[in-house]
């Protein structure tokens, strides 16, 4: 994701920063959990699978993937828009969100 993300900088500009300003209104420990909660949904693709791996109710997760289609207008259960933020996130070379 870091190097399709350099890549893509020039064709889709603001990309990360759409990400970024979505994600930072939210307080620092929040947005740990909701990012966690992304990247593990993507790697599983199923709610309850990220439920059991983070050991919360299969709701924590809905609400987590909802807070960050919420903030950053992506939603990660559509798969153009998962991979968007995953590039995003990748690119925002940011601890604080998650950086890949």
């Amino acid at each position: 994701p870091p190097v399709a993300a350099d890549a893509l900088a020039p064709i889709l500009p603001g990309l990360s920063a759409a990400a970024i300003s979505g994600l930072r209104a939210v307080p620092a420990g929040d947005r740990g959990r909701i990012v966690e909660t992304f990247l593990a949904y993507c790697e599983t693709g199923s709610v309850k699978l990220t439920a059991e791996a983070g050991f919360v109710h299969r709701n924590t997760v809905v609400n987590r993937l909802r807070a960050f289609h919420d903030l950053t207008g992506m939603d990660p259960t559509v798969p153009r828009d998962a991979a968007r933020a995953l590039i995003a996130l990748s690119g925002a070379r940011d601890p604080d969100l998650g950086s890949l």
